[in-house]
């Protein structure tokens, strides 16, 4: 069995693992054991949140449908790291050189306190597996970051999604569900460019309708 650290979501990781090898654990056994372990896999396969690895392969430790804080989304993205200090970082998107992935982290519900009117952008679930996303405010269809956004499924750069309900819970600072892999379904407008995007792993579906539910 492979013994591996996921950050904060470590734990969930591991049932992963633990349930993804339960029939090489317990195979040649009793068959009572068998189902024992095959009914531990099944469970937990059918829980809203179990983390998989996204469509970029190893390239990127981060797992689909795990929660991490956004220094633990930037910092294995190499955008930034102990020596370029991640907590300068508060903008909704993020592009890592390295790895030619934008990161988009957005927040499903926005205060009048914390977001300023200009940046009260309309980000929601339109299905389990289509996302409207609306790019930052100042972003024109011809610039640099426009481009990358709208020729994203032939310019080999890739996408990653985050969400949080809002930016505080009743603990502290909310993490984000990483969505995962996307790809460009439509685009309109400019200033802010409207976007759907189409996720490759449907969402949990306790955060689907949390995320429609803004719309």
């Amino acid at each position: 069995m492979a013994w591996q650290f996921y950050s904060a979501q470590g734990c969930q990781a591991f049932v992963y693992e633990v349930a993804d090898n339960a029939g090489q654990l317990f195979s040649g056994q009793d068959s009572r054991i068998c189902v024992v372990g095959s009914n531990l896999e099944y469970a937990i396969d059918r829980a809203h949140t179990v983390p998989r690895p996204t469509g970029l392969g190893g390239r990127i430790s981060l797992l689909s449908h795990a929660r991490y804080p956004r220094e633990e989304i930037l910092a294995p993205l190499a955008i930034s790291s102990w020596d370029r200090a991640f907590q300068s970082h508060v903008e909704g998107v993020a592009f890592s050189e390295t790895f030619q992935t934008d990161a988009l982290l957005i927040n499903l519900k926005k205060s009048e306190r914390d977001f300023s009117p200009a940046t009260m952008y309309r980000d929601y679930a339109i299905s389990p597996t289509e996302f409207h996303w609306e790019s930052r405010g100042k972003t024109r269809r011809d610039s640099e970051t426009g481009q990358r956004y709208l020729t994203k499924n032939s310019n080999g750069t890739s996408t990653l999604l985050f969400v949080r309900h809002s930016k505080n819970d009743e603990i502290g600072t909310e993490p984000f569900l990483c969505l995962g892999t996307a790809d460009l379904v439509s685009a309109t407008g400019e200033r802010p460019i409207q976007i759907v995007w189409k996720l490759d792993r449907p969402m949990p579906a306790d955060w689907f309708r949390a995320a429609n539910a803004v719309a």
